[in-house]
Order: C-alpha cells, then structure tokens, then sequence
C-alpha cells in the first residue's frame, strides 16, 4: 500500500468517526412535540380513554399513529414533557378525568362551569406510556 492509499483509508476511517459522533449529537438535541385534537362525543362513560384522532403539527415521532388509535403516547426519548389537556363537557356534576402515566394517575382534573383547563409537566423516559381517561360519566364534550 502506497502513502497516498494509507493516507486516504485513513482520513475515509477518520471521516466515519466524526459522521457517528455528529450523529449522536443531532440525536441528542433532536425535539418532538405534536398537537392533537379530539371529536366532539355526545356521551362518554367512566373509564374511558380519550382519543385524539386528528394531529395538527408533529415531529419527531415515529409511533403518532398508535397514539391516535388508542389514545395512549408511548414515549420514544427520555426528557421532560409538558402534557396538556383541554376538556369542556356537560355533567350531572363535575365531569372528571385523569392523566395516567404507566397506570398510576399523575392528576385528577375536575370540569365545572367556570373552568375547563388543566395542564401537567412530568418526566418520562423511554416506553412510558401517557393517556386520559374519563373517571366520571360526561355528556357533550369538546377535548384537545
């Protein structure tokens, strides 16, 4: 092998160490975030998990068509996430959900006349699973 081969195998074997280290820095400060909405339902029974069918921006995930299947995010990178929910419903009382990470309730949010918003932040890592679920019967009701 000649100087000037060495010398190309060389800077060829140097160039791929700094592509996969650019890489895993791109990875690193890679964002993801999305909005979704739900549909307007007439009636909506204790225990049932929100769906949020339409998602308006998104980027970053590989996985958001599960999550508007079943209404439970999976989460693909660790990192803090800001999980906000809307819901406006009428109820023969306050009408209740929770935001649930991994089965346990992060929150219980209560929906009367005067109010209808609420907003969680919390930490997730990677396969932690997110969803809302009604705890209370609810007629009428507008989510996002």
């Amino acid at each position: 092998m000649t100087l000037i081969e060495s010398s190309v195998n060389a800077l060829e074997n140097h160039n791929l160490v700094v592509n996969s280290t650019l890489e895993d820095i791109i990875g690193h400060n890679r964002h993801v975030g999305f909005t979704a909405f739900g549909r307007g339902s007439c009636h909506i029974q204790p225990a049932h998990i929100l769906k949020f069918p339409d998602i308006k921006p998104s980027f970053g995930l590989t996985s958001i068509s599960n999550f508007t299947r079943s209404g439970e995010f999976t989460c693909e990178r660790s990192d803090i996430y800001l999980i906000s929910v809307t819901v406006m419903a009428c109820a023969d009382g306050d009408a209740i959900y929770d935001i649930y990470k991994n089965k346990i309730s992060l929150m219980q949010y209560y929906v009367t006349q005067s109010s209808c918003n609420s907003g969680s932040g919390t930490l997730l890592k990677v396969n932690d699973m997110v969803y809302v679920e009604t705890h209370s019967r609810m007629k009428y009701v507008y989510y996002k």
